[in-house]
C-alpha cells in the first residue's frame, strides 16, 4: 500500500490528465462553436434575414458549448455558452440601434 500523500498525488495527476484529454477532445467542437457565434454576430448586416440567422446561429453555438461541457471541458464550454448568450444579446441590440439610427436619418 502506498502512503496517503502518494495516493493524493496520483489522484491529482489522474485528474490533470483527464482535464487535458477533455480539452483536446473538445477543441474542434469549441472552435466550430466560436466560428458559428462570430458568423451569427455578423449576420445582422443583412437587415431582416440576418436577425433570424443571429438567433439560429446563437442557439447552435449554445448547443456546441453545452456539448463541450458534457464532454468534460467545463471552462471552455461555459465561456462559449455565456458568449453566445450574452454576446448575441448585445450584438442584436447594437444592430437594432444601428438600424434605428439609419431609419431616422433616411
Amino acid at each position: 500500500m502506498g502512503t496517503p500523500e502518494h495516493e493524493v498525488a496520483e489522484e491529482i495527476h489522474r485528474q490533470q490528465v483527464q482535464a487535458q484529454a477533455a480539452a483536446q477532445l473538445t477543441q474542434p467542437l469549441l472552435k466550430r462553436g466560436w466560428r458559428i457565434a462570430y458568423v451569427g454576430w455578423a449576420a445582422p448586416i443583412l437587415p431582416v434575414i440576418g436577425f433570424f440567422f443571429l438567433i439560429i446561429l446563437s442557439i447552435v453555438a449554445l448547443i456546441h458549448g453545452v456539448l463541450a461541457i458534457v464532454k468534460g471541458n467545463t471552462s471552455g464550454g461555459l465561456r462559449l455558452v455565456l458568449a453566445a448568450w450574452l454576446g448575441s444579446t448585445g450584438v442584436g441590440l447594437l444592430w437594432m440601434g444601428v438600424y434605428a439610427l439609419l431609419s431616422s436619418l433616411f
